[in-house]
Formats: structure tokens, sequence, C-alpha cells
């Protein structure tokens, strides 16, 4: 498949029109996924359980609350984290070609329902571990074993690594609380 199509077959349709994915274009479609992992510093049962209204383009948020499809660890993790333009760059296209912006579209269908069953992916593990793989990122690469969580703590050191303005018009480096609020932890 093309770039445009982000790995979704688009000769293969589920009954309410949407595409299925192909098991050769998994990993391609991981894509998104990962990159919802590295820029919200979500939880992986959380990023799974991404609800289409739960991405708001409009106002730049990724929204974490408590859905039908999985409640949240604590009942303080409900949060709001910025929609990276790194993110948004992924996600549009994704949102267009898996079919979710079209008008109709259920406001609690998932955002990225598992292939085989429509119904939330439980685990990501393994499609990581491919993606990973035809990245030439091994665990001897790495150092150590990546795993949904290793990208939860990327995000979570990037944020604290990053210098945000101050009112008195300096930089400083974000403080260890702006990381926990936007991780959830009080």
């Amino acid at each position: 498949p093309g770039v445009e199509t982000r790995g979704l077959s688009a000769s293969r349709r589920r009954a309410d029109g949407r595409p299925w994915v192909d098991a050769a274009d998994r990993v391609t479609c991981c894509h998104p996924l990962l990159a919802v992992h590295l820029y919200t510093g979500g939880r992986a049962e959380e990023v799974l359980g991404l609800e289409v209204r739960d991405v708001d383009l409009a106002a730049g948020r990724v929204h974490f609350r408590h859905n039908r499809w999985r409640r949240l660890k604590r009942e303080h993790h409900p949060r709001s984290v910025p929609l990276w333009p790194a993110l948004r760059e992924v996600l549009v296209p994704y949102l267009a070609a898996a079919g979710l912006d079209r008008p109709g579209t259920p406001p609690d269908a998932l955002l990225f329902p598992s292939p085989v069953t429509g119904q939330m992916l439980y685990r990501f593990g393994k499609p990581l571990a491919r993606c990973l793989a035809r990245a030439g990122l091994t665990e001897a690469a790495a150092g150590r074993r990546v795993t949904p969580h290793t990208l939860r703590h990327t995000f979570a050191t990037a944020l604290l690594q990053t210098l945000v303005p101050t009112a008195d018009g300096e930089w400083a480096v974000r403080s260890s609380f702006d990381v926990a609020k936007q991780l959830g932890h009080r």
C-alpha cells in the first residue's frame, strides 16, 4: 500500500465500510499507536482504549478518561495532555485512512480497534517488537528490552529535558510536578 493509506488495505472492508488491516500491514499500522504512546505518555491500556472523541484536534488535546472500553488505573487519572504537532501530523492521516474522521462516526468508536475483532486491543508488546525489529532497533542495540511502558518513560524523560518559558522571559527546565500531572500522577 502507498504512504497515503498508512498500511490500511483499501480492498478489504468491515461491514460498516471501515477498512480491515491485512496481517502483512499490521506493522505499518502501528505507527500511529506508537506515536500516541510516545507523545502522550499514556499507559498501554489508556492508549489502547482511546476513543475517537478523546482526540480533540480543534482544541489540540488528547483526553484520557474512563469509557466503556476500559477504566483508568485510578480515579484521579483522568487528564488532558497537549496534542503535539508531530502527533497531529501522524493522527490526521491515520484518522482519514481509517475513516474515523467521517461524519457519522460514533464518538465512542475505538481509535485503535483490533484488526481482527474490531474490539479493544489488550496487548501491544508483540507488534511493538516487530516495529522495533523493522526499524533495526533490537534489544541488544537498545541496551534493554523495550516495552509499551518504556515509551511512557521516554515521554517523561523528554518532558523533563524540555525548556519552557518563565514569567520573567527566561527559559527553565520543566518541573517534575508538571510532568507528573501529565502522566496522571498526584
